[in-house]
């Protein structure tokens, strides 16, 4: 899947260098991230695990420049994010390339807006699409991704949760990045519904040659759609590597009790 009507966005790549976030105040802290240092690029998918309140939600909103690092860096071909951020040329150049998906779609949605609205929306403001033109790109999206029209014109609280996490991804794929972030997009769905969206993701990644970082606590799934793993554990990598062989010879003592936790689910695993 393509989107033709949107030029692709130039060789995009995103650096973390010994990033730290720190919250709280000075009497009470709480690192969430300590120390990490990792590259991605258009080449690279990206899986990064870890139980809940491991850090990994953190690192997909710094890379997404939702949040900022108390100390480190994070760049964006070459340029500090925060810097790239401050300009409009700069904001409207990082979206075109990275795009975030957040597992909340109920907050990510206006509910004043169709979910065809929804997703035709970055294209006006990314792109300077016509409202017909863009709704058009849009529509098209859709068909790609099996979305029903007749759906696409309801309000988000008309639909369910997976449908409208659906729509989410329509929202993101269709100004054609090169990079997703994907902050546990199926961790709250049944497995029916993940599986789609798995391979939707999987169809976009591989057809356009995009980068994936893809956060969860669901090391199957990670596993499944994934080449590089990263596992989180109190705010740290404690291991990094290619997914098979992070997933065959484990290093690290809470990378095997992720594994053991999962057993034959995670035998049956063939990345892609």
């Amino acid at each position: 899947m393509s989107s033709a009507a949107v030029d692709p966005p130039d060789r995009v790549d995103l650096t973390a260098t010994d990033v730290t976030r720190v919250f709280g105040s000075a009497l009470r802290q709480h690192t969430a991230v300590d120390g990490l240092t990792f590259t991605i690029d258009e080449t690279t998918r990206l899986g990064i695990v870890g139980e809940s309140g491991s850090g990994k939600s953190t690192v997909s909103r710094m890379l997404a420049g939702l949040d900022t690092p108390t100390t480190g860096s994070v760049e964006f071909a070459g340029q500090p994010l925060p810097l790239q951020l401050r300009s409009r040329a700069g904001r409207l150049a990082f979206r075109r390339a990275v795009q975030f998906i957040a597992q909340d779609t109920t907050s990510s949605f206006d509910p004043r807006h169709t979910l065809i609205e929804s997703v035709a929306r970055p294209l006006v403001t990314l792109y300077s699409f016509e409202r017909s033109q863009a709704l058009r790109t849009a529509l098209d999206t859709l068909e790609k991704l099996s979305l029903p029209v007749e759906l696409a014109k309801r309000y988000p609280s008309q639909v369910s949760g997976g449908q409208r996490q659906r729509f989410a991804i329509a929202r993101a794929l269709v100004v054609g990045p090169k990079l997703l972030i994907c902050d546990e997009v199926v961790s709250a769905l049944d497995v029916s519904v993940q599986g789609s969206i798995l391979n939707l993701l999987k169809e976009y990644c591989i057809t356009n040659e995009a980068g994936l970082v893809f956060v969860s606590h669901g090391l199957p799934a990670t596993a499944f759609i994934t080449e590089q793993l990263a596992v989180m554990h109190h705010g740290k990598v404690v291991e990094q590597g290619p997914t098979l062989d992070v997933l065959r010879r484990p290093q690290h003592p809470y990378t095997r009790s992720l594994l053991t936790a999962y057993g034959a689910e995670i035998e049956q695993v063939q990345p892609i």
